[in-house]
């Protein structure tokens, strides 16, 4: 419910490119799992398909730039900095594209916003 609140007061959700295939990954997981159906999971797509054509959401590429950024930035972090390789990307795709702020529930992503000099917000709590 959280989540849903914070989306209605903006005027788009922006997310690196890759979110897409995240998204399609949970979808398949939760239909797999039981716990969604083809037909709910073919809803939630079309309601995608239509936030997107109106501007709601917005999927940053990924640019030469970003990938520099994603590997300077992991080349450099100290030995103890946990990060995955798709939370780097996230995080240097908002950081190129001028984002100061960066909003999930995941707690690795979060605590790794700083190496891109992005404040993290958990959507959530």
């Amino acid at each position: 419910m959280e989540v849903l609140q914070l989306v209605q007061n903006v005027d788009m959700v922006v997310s690196a490119w890759h979110a897409e295939a995240e998204f399609f990954s949970i979808l398949l997981r939760k239909r797999r799992e039981g716990a969604m159906s083809r037909d709910t999971a073919n809803a939630v797509v079309d309601q995608l398909d239509h936030d997107i054509r109106g501007g709601g959401v917005v999927f940053l590429p990924c640019s030469h730039e970003v990938s520099q950024r994603t590997r300077d930035t992991l080349r450099h972090a100290a030995e103890n900095v946990f990060i995955r390789a798709a939370d780097a990307l996230h995080l240097a795709c908002a950081s190129v594209n001028g984002f100061q702020d960066i909003y999930s529930h995941d707690k690795h992503l979060l605590l790794a916003s700083p190496l891109f000099g992005l404040r993290g917000g958990d959507v959530i709590s």
